[in-house]
């Protein structure tokens, strides 16, 4: 039963992204050291198996919730910062279900320096955002707006949200985002959204003129199509009903209607 238990609660830890790699790692070391262990009779299995269950809830891993969800590089009307700066400014988003915090994260607009600014006890509550200015202020205090010490750069560049081991890259536009224009924000998809505008099975009306004597009145919105045809979608039409349309002058009395 226990043995059962590891293996559920390993293969839990995994399949939902809980384990960094170097704890995965150590933890296979250490699963392929008891085994050994097992087969030449050194340890007890059902103790092992319980000591191996209590490593794994004790080491508290959670996925790292944080993506850079937008930014914009070239601030000329848009946000204000309390100084009364139009600073460029980063969103970060915690993707996650419960708060989580941002202390000992870095933020950085250069590859080869990945610590460049680290962001203080910052709590982000779930599915919400936080904006940093990229003003070069380098404010990092508590429950006060937050300033990095560096600017982004509007031609393009780096930029990466880094994770407390000071090595692991949690999100980056990598090699660079492209070159940013003036008050518009750059960033991810955070949902997708679909707006039907005209349903499959929608209703409409069809006409089909014989000359232009109607010209472009037939799209103004007070047009009056009340004489057309009742038809359902989708609609179409040809000049005849092999699609030969070497008779221009002489249309069809009725339109042909696909569905």
């Amino acid at each position: 039963m226990s043995s059962l238990l590891t293996y559920t609660l390993f293969l839990s830890t995994v399949l939902y992204g809980r384990m960094n790699m170097l704890i995965l790692r150590s933890s296979l070391f250490w699963m392929l050291n008891y085994v050994d262990s097992l087969l030449r009779g050194g340890v007890n299995w059902n103790i092992g198996c319980l000591l191996f269950s209590v490593f794994l809830l004790s080491i508290k891993l959670t996925a790292q919730p944080f993506v850079l969800s937008e930014f914009m590089a070239s601030n000329q009307s848009g946000m204000i910062d309390e100084d009364g700066d139009r600073s460029d400014w980063i969103e970060i988003y915690n993707t996650g279900t419960e708060p989580a915090s941002l202390n000992g994260w870095y933020l950085s607009d250069d590859i080869s320096d990945l610590t460049k600014w680290r962001f203080p006890d910052q709590f982000i509550p779930m599915q919400s955002s936080l904006i940093v200015f990229a003003s070069g202020k380098d404010r990092a205090l508590v429950g006060a707006e937050l300033h990095t010490n560096f600017k982004l750069s509007s031609k393009g560049g780096f930029l990466g949200l880094i994770q407390p081991d000071t090595r692991t890259i949690a999100h980056a536009y990598d090699p660079q985002y492209p070159i940013q224009f003036p008050d518009i924000s750059y960033g991810i998809t955070m949902r997708n959204e679909r707006t039907v505008f005209v349903s499959h099975d929608a209703v409409g009306n069809i006409h089909f003129p014989r000359d232009n004597s109607m010209g472009q009145a037939w799209t103004l919105p007070d047009f009056d199509d009340s004489q057309w045809g009742v038809v359902n979608f989708g609609i179409g039409y040809q000049q005849n009903a092999d699609g030969n349309n070497s008779d221009p002058q002489n249309p069809m009395e009725e339109p042909l209607v696909l569905g």
